[in-house]
């Protein structure tokens, strides 16, 4: 939902359950951004796989001799990595604090009846903007 102070994200069917200390909420909106994100990656990995094999004949590359397995496990190793910093930034950077729990617009409550003020309840929250 997005509002003069900022945009959020959470689920229509609040939960008030904890994980690892975290709205369930919380968590599985972090669970969506890093899905959401995991397509960018294939397509990233898909598109150096198309210029291998595109240029294969043309120059010598030390990533040229790199065999199927090889390649996979690369990819994996990757993968794994880019989620866990994805992943690890939003869950710094994006889950509410005291702070951003503060200028939650009442417009929120008033139209899906969710109270994002409460500790219970989990959201995620981009580009707080603060009036002073």
């Amino acid at each position: 939902h997005m509002t003069a102070t900022g945009f959020y994200f959470f689920p229509r069917q609040a939960g008030q359950r904890p994980i690892f200390g975290h709205s369930m909420d919380t968590v599985f909106c972090l669970i969506f951004i890093a899905t959401f994100y995991q397509t960018f990656l294939v397509l990233a990995y898909h598109f150096i796989y198309r210029y291998k094999i595109v240029t294969r004949g043309l120059a010598g590359s030390r990533a040229g001799t790199w065999s199927r397995g090889r390649w996979k496990l690369r990819g994996i190793i990757i993968y794994v990595l880019y989620i866990a910093v994805a992943v690890g930034m939003c869950a710094v950077a994006l889950t509410p604090t005291a702070k951003t729990r503060a200028i939650v617009p009442a417009e929120i409550l008033e139209i899906y009846g969710i109270d994002l003020r409460d500790e219970r309840t989990g959201f995620t929250v981009l580009a707080v903007k603060v009036s002073y």
